[in-house]
């Protein structure tokens, strides 16, 4: 729950979604004991640069990234986008070998930590639902 919070929150702060009428979209589904979450934005603020999700100086998402297995994001910079995470309650991550996710290998040259083409974004069993994978 930590993670979805957090997810909602940063939606809420930095996006247009914490505007009056404002709005996000929640998901979370359970596959093999792992929990796939979701949240998506309504986009930049009116007259805002629009940004992209990553670990920088607050707290927020270096918490993200130290609780779930995998997290990324996807969309277009300034429109709405959905920024997931991979949590096993099991507790599988391991602080170790950030970016990495059981079962696949490390992160080599050229495949970034996170975000759009991130470890995981193309392993649908792991990271993502089935029917999250042809969306």
């Amino acid at each position: 729950m930590t993670v979805l919070s957090e997810l909602h929150t940063n939606a809420l702060r930095h996006t247009a979604s914490g505007s009056s009428c404002g709005r996000v979209r929640m998901e979370m589904e359970g596959y093999r004991g792992v929990f796939w979450l979701a949240v998506t934005d309504d986009g930049a603020l009116p007259g805002r640069q629009p940004t992209v999700p990553e670990v920088g100086t607050g707290f927020g998402l270096r918490l993200v990234d130290r609780l779930a297995t995998a997290w990324g994001w996807f969309g277009r910079p300034g429109h709405p986008i959905t920024v997931w995470a991979v949590v096993d309650p099991r507790g599988s991550a391991s602080p170790a070998e950030p970016g990495r996710q059981p079962g696949l290998p490390a992160r080599g040259p050229g495949v970034p930590a996170r975000g759009p083409g991130a470890l995981g974004t193309e392993t649908p069993e792991v990271a993502v639902p089935a029917q999250r994978a042809a969306e």
